[in-house]
């Protein structure tokens, strides 16, 4: 469709939109943002640091669990060193294992499937 101006419409005011202020400088409401840029960045490096403390304190305690289940890991272990040989030694077995199957049935040689 071809648009039409209606006899309404000024055909100057297109030239009025393009038309800039005379002053080219920041508008009122980007000088009240500048002014308050500190305040912000400062809340922002307050919020930055205590997520970053939070962090901090969840991954600490994080690590103070995984070191003392590690810790009754090793016990175990050194109490009942047999039971952690056949338990290693079945775990590496099967691994071999999944890994043979795996190789097998991703080889392109279809002669050779054990099936």
């Amino acid at each position: 469709m071809v648009d039409t101006p209606t006899p309404n419409e000024d055909m100057s005011a297109p030239d009025n939109r393009q038309k800039r202020p005379a002053n080219s400088g920041a508008s009122p409401q980007k000088k009240n943002a500048k002014a308050k840029s500190p305040v912000r960045s400062k809340q922002s490096r307050t919020a930055a640091q205590s997520i970053s403390e939070d962090a901090s304190s969840i991954m600490s305690g994080a690590t103070r669990a995984l070191r003392t289940q590690a810790q009754t890991v090793s016990q175990v272990a050194r109490r009942n060193p047999g039971t952690t040989t056949s338990i290693l030694g079945t775990v590496g077995f099967l691994g071999f294992c999944l890994g043979v199957l795996v190789g097998r049935a991703l080889s392109e040689d279809t002669r050779r499937h054990w099936y």
